[in-house]
């Protein structure tokens, strides 16, 4: 979420923008990544959580800015924006038939593989469900 921020602070500088109204991702199911502890972290990162403000600048601090300042920086652009969390179901292609389909397909059993409901191949190509990216940001 650091990372996140960073770059959206960087983008936000270039484009005038001085207050971030709405942050909104991309997290697919199978992307590793939790949408709680995005939220969580968002939380903490840009004070919006009690106490957070020595949290979001000692992260700071650590990444380049020596008192701290980019975590006040933080603070100020995101203060009161909202995150906003899309969760792409998990779509793919067997490299074997060409048969699309989702996790939720096939016996409940093997779907975890994500093994082809038609031919039971394993490995599949990727439609969607493993992204992990910022959508867009409003602000003014």
């Amino acid at each position: 979420m650091d990372q996140i921020l960073r770059t959206i602070r960087e983008s936000a500088a270039a484009e005038g923008v001085t207050r971030v109204k709405t942050v909104a991702l991309v997290v697919g199911r199978r992307s590793g990544a939790l949408p709680d502890a995005l939220r969580f972290a968002f939380e903490v990162l840009t004070g919006a959580r009690d106490g957070a403000g020595d949290e979001a600048g000692d992260s700071a601090a650590e990444d380049g800015s020596p008192d701290g300042s980019a975590g006040d920086e933080t603070a100020r652009l995101f203060r009161g924006a909202r995150l906003v969390i899309e969760e792409p179901p998990v779509r793919c292609r067997c490299c074997r038939c060409g048969l699309e389909y989702g996790e939720d397909d096939g016996d409940a059993a093997t779907n975890w593989a994500l093994l082809c409901p038609r031919c039971g191949a394993g490995a599949p190509e990727f439609i969607s469900g493993r992204e992990l990216r910022v959508d867009f940001y409003e602000g003014e």
